[in-house]
């Protein structure tokens, strides 16, 4: 095996909420650790798994996209991993048959194309580009690709975000922002773009195991949703856990019958989790990090939600009033309230990925009648930014914003 990406391989992540539907065997994870190369496209815990690399050891070299606060491959060299940051828009061959080229984008995310012999790759995973940077890859690969090689498009599918955990009024009624026919046109018209062969799905493939986030296992795309809603008819569609194989083009996959996975040992661990976190209790301090953390803006959050910020955890409910910049008892008529196991609270506040609380699919955005939900998405786009340091000082929000700027309109070099 020449290259990985994004391995997540084993046990769960986000607070054991995340858990695959099929897992690989000691086999298969022997084999995926003689890899030459593992790709990190972002630094969201379903892609970059600490506990999988540790597994996968320092053979590999850990390839990196180099984001304006470059964290990843710092976080791995600082553990002992051999490590290369790849400069943007560049290709870089790593073998005699396969050259990549990594697109970071504003989010702190990042695309990567693979160019082999017979096939062209875009693993496009959560990044969601502008309609603007796919038809530029479309004159790409019209101009360098096409009728060459086959196309092959990897996507992330499902929802991996707030959209369906919003709810209002006191029997917390359901607010939907994207329905499942939704993601899958999305994907339909990405592929079309691209003019792709094939469509392999691509990091979606959990299931929510928590008593407080299996409420999101209803709002899946399932395969059968793909087949439902698929509107790309010169695209193919391939099944999860899917095979490829770039010189038949032949297509093996593991039919969900074969999914395996230990369903008494997830539910113990999840069981064990919600016990020890059940004794958590927020404190005064866990109090005063949250309040330092919301008061990164002095203008974008009161503006925004001048009402304020609830937190409702299990021992505590709190309202942040961002005018004053103080936290204060109670939730006092805010704008929106976040409810939140206190341990996860805890947990972002020490580690700084306060946007990842949006991911878990236990949080739940309780709003009331007056906000629009989607301003509720600019918040954690704001404090997301905060996270990757983008907004700590003038001088890393010029970085950001130079490196966007210059990286934003896909100028892909020539194969060569």
């Amino acid at each position: 095996p020449l290259l990985l990406t994004d391995p997540w391989l084993i046990g769960s992540t986000y607070w054991r909420s995340w858990w695959f539907q099929h897992y690989p065997n000691k086999e298969q994870l022997a084999e995926l650790g003689k890899s030459k190369y593992v790709y990190i496209t972002h630094e969201h815990m379903d892609h970059f798994h600490p506990p999988s690399i540790r597994k996968l050891g320092t053979e590999p070299t850990y390839l990196a996209p180099e984001l304006p606060q470059e964290m990843i491959a710092q976080y791995l060299n600082d553990k002992g991993f051999n490590t290369k940051v790849l400069p943007p828009l560049t290709w870089h061959k790593l073998h005699d048959q396969l050259s990549v080229l990594s697109i970071p984008l504003p989010n702190d995310d990042s695309v990567l194309l693979l160019n082999t012999p017979t096939a062209f790759i875009v693993n496009i995973n959560d990044s969601k580009p502008r309609p603007y940077q796919i038809k530029r890859l479309r004159a790409f690969i019209d101009a360098e690709v096409r009728g060459d090689k086959k196309v092959i498009v990897l996507s992330s599918y499902s929802p991996a975000s707030i959209v369906n955990s919003f709810r209002k009024g006191t029997n917390m009624e359901v607010v939907s922002l994207r329905d499942k026919k939704s993601y899958v046109h999305y994907l339909s018209g990405l592929v079309d773009q691209l003019g792709a062969d094939y469509f392999m799905p691509f990091a979606s493939q959990v299931i929510f195991y928590r008593s407080d986030s299996a409420w999101a296992n209803e709002y899946k795309v399932s395969y059968d949703d793909l087949q439902k809603y698929w509107k790309a008819k010169s695209t193919q569609l391939c099944r999860p856990y899917s095979k490829i194989d770039l010189e038949t083009f032949e297509i093996d996959y593991l039919p969900e019958s074969d999914y395996y996975r230990d369903e008494e040992t997830i539910r113990a661990k999840v069981n064990k989790q919600q016990e020890l976190e059940a004794g958590v209790s927020f404190s005064d301090e866990d109090v005063e990090a949250l309040r330092k953390k919301l008061s990164f803006s002095l203008f974008w959050i009161p503006m925004l939600f001048r009402r304020g910020i609830g937190f409702i955890t299990d021992d505590r409910e709190l309202t942040y009033k961002p005018w004053r910049r103080k936290m204060v008892e109670g939730i006092r008529n805010p704008s929106f309230s976040l409810m939140i196991p206190p341990q996860a609270l805890k947990d972002v506040l020490m580690t700084g990925h306060f946007a990842d609380l949006g991911i878990t699919m236990f949080t739940l955005i309780i709003i009331n009648g007056r906000i629009n939900p989607k301003l509720v998405y600019v918040f954690f786009l704001l404090i997301a930014l905060h996270d990757y340091r983008h907004l700590w000082s003038f001088g890393n929000f010029a970085k950001w914003f130079r490196t966007s700027l210059r990286l934003n309109k896909w100028r892909i070099p020539k194969l060569t």
